[in-house]
């Protein structure tokens, strides 16, 4: 009985205990409650969001910090809050009109003590068009041009001075060009917004050349020229006849390529049977007037060994006393399609 009264006994006052302890307040409760949130100086510490916007398009601003109790009031001058979170941190703002546009911000803490404001000024623009196009053509020929980026809700409309639109793509952002004359040609695109908002015109200047047709066997015989940039010197190459119908090519003499040989002889570097190309030039000759490089495995050089790979375009013309070549090679040591060294290089046909 006696033991049985003293586990009644203790169960009583271990219950009494963690009532007790259960009423008592925290160290955390109890500094909340001393705690004076009027002695919270509150600073704003940065705005988030774009310095240029497009006129009639929303940008997204933020302050870049939390404050636990905090809110933000915001004012826009030159643009209209259309959304604000829950939290009073972000808001989403319309740009109506051009120029400059406002934005600031001010915070109060739980304290109800306010910041002094941060302002940020917007540059609101109109749209801006990009293209995507060659500048230099062949007379006779059609080319393609877009625009290389993608508005949601966009149109472009395109105009051409003495060239011919002959197709528009259903989103509007490409189109086909036909050359019939040589000479300067002006392509004119405009963007407009799904808002009404247009851009000012752009216009690409493009230059087209007399098309003087060519076969694969013209091409065949000897060139001379220039080669500038990191391979600079003269030139004497001899094209001979490609694997296809289309193609010519530039052999290596001794192991050194036609085209940046300089590079090459002053590394001391030679390229070795049975390794790609071994130092030979293949190049495509397309019936518009241009030339296809294409990325291509070049060989390996000893010393080393050392891997090469080679690209490039450029233009050709049956027109005046001796047909001419002008393009850009570049060679490639990384195996992605990079240029490591550039040259521009220049040939005549010889027809003495």
């Amino acid at each position: 009985m006696k033991n049985r009264l003293f586990r009644y006994i203790s169960l009583l006052t271990v219950i009494a205990m963690v009532f007790v302890v259960s009423c008592e307040k925290t160290d955390i409760q109890k500094a909340n409650e001393e705690y004076d949130f009027s002695k919270i100086v509150p600073k704003v510490q940065g705005i988030s969001g774009p310095a240029t916007v497009i006129q009639s398009l929303s940008g997204s601003y933020s302050v870049n910090y939390f404050r636990g109790g905090s809110t933000w009031d915001w004012q826009v001058t030159n643009g209209t809050i259309t959304s604000t979170s829950a939290d009073t941190r972000q808001i989403d703002v319309l740009y109506d009109a051009l120029g400059e546009a406002i934005v600031t911000v001010t915070e109060t803490t739980l304290g109800g003590i306010t910041s002094d404001p941060m302002s940020d000024t917007i540059s609101v623009v109109l749209p801006e068009v990009t293209l995507v196009g060659p500048s230099n053509v062949a007379q006779t020929f059609s080319y393609t041009y877009s625009v290389d980026y993608d508005r949601a809700g966009s149109t472009w409309s395109w105009s051409a001075t003495n060239a011919t639109i002959t197709e528009i793509s259903d989103d509007t952002k490409a189109v086909e060009v036909l050359f019939t004359d040589a000479g300067d040609v002006t392509l004119t695109v405009t963007e407009t917004l799904s808002t009404g908002v247009s851009s000012l015109p752009l216009e690409f200047n493009i230059t087209v050349a007399e098309f003087c047709p060519m076969t694969r066997d013209d091409f065949l015989g000897t060139w001379r020229g220039t080669e500038t940039g990191d391979s600079d010197s003269e030139l004497t190459v001899t094209f001979i006849a490609g694997a296809e119908d289309n193609e010519i090519v530039v052999e290596a003499v001794a192991g050194i390529p036609a085209f940046l040989g300089e590079v090459f002889t002053g590394w001391g570097e030679t390229f070795q049977p049975g390794f790609g190309a071994e130092g030979d030039i293949t190049i495509v000759v397309n019936e518009n007037g241009s030339l296809s490089i294409g990325w291509d495995y070049w060989g390996q050089t000893l010393p080393g060994p050392y891997n090469y790979w080679y690209h490039g375009s450029g233009l050709w013309s049956g027109c005046g006393a001796a047909p001419t070549i002008e393009f850009t090679f570049n060679m490639d040591w990384n195996g992605d399609g990079s240029t490591a060294y550039s040259n521009a290089v220049e040939l005549t046909k010889d027809v003495t």
